[in-house]
């Protein structure tokens, strides 16, 4: 399998992958996740697949720290090619800390979406260290 140019290619290349995939509880959106329990959140239309994981909330890191860390996310975004951090405010009243990549799918293959899923992975795991010490309760 060499082009993932459909939602059912994506969905089997990930099992393939070992990734547990469900799109119960969500509708369109798929829920991706690894023996880890590391979950990434999907959306694939006719032209793209989105691909997000929630960091963490607004409200779970220190008011007086907020700006700090957004502004430290923000000069990681600089380094973190090709994913990126920004807010999601879906929720009212929640905003989240989430860190997103989006993916053509006309030529879209398998080493880039592996490319993308382990920039997610990795990106992540640098997101939650960065903003460890800036958490209310550290439990991320």
């Amino acid at each position: 399998m060499s082009k993932l140019n459909s939602k059912e290619a994506i969905v089997e290349f990930l099992k393939q992958e070992g990734f547990e995939v469900s799109e119960k509880e969500y509708g369109d959106v798929l829920v991706i996740s690894d023996e880890d329990d590391f979950t990434i959140f999907s959306v694939v239309n006719d032209s793209q697949i989105e691909l997000m994981v929630d960091i963490c909330g607004e409200n779970d890191l220190i008011s007086e720290k907020l700006l700090t860390a957004c502004c430290m996310l923000l000069d990681m975004n600089t380094k973190i090619q090709p994913t990126c951090y920004g807010i999601d405010n879906t929720e009212k009243g929640d905003p989240r800390i989430v860190l997103v990549d989006s993916l053509p799918l006309e030529n879209l293959d398998v080493s880039e979406l592996q490319l993308s899923l382990s920039s997610i992975a990795r990106n992540t795991v640098s997101a939650v260290e960065m903003l460890t010490p800036y958490l209310k309760a550290k439990n991320i």
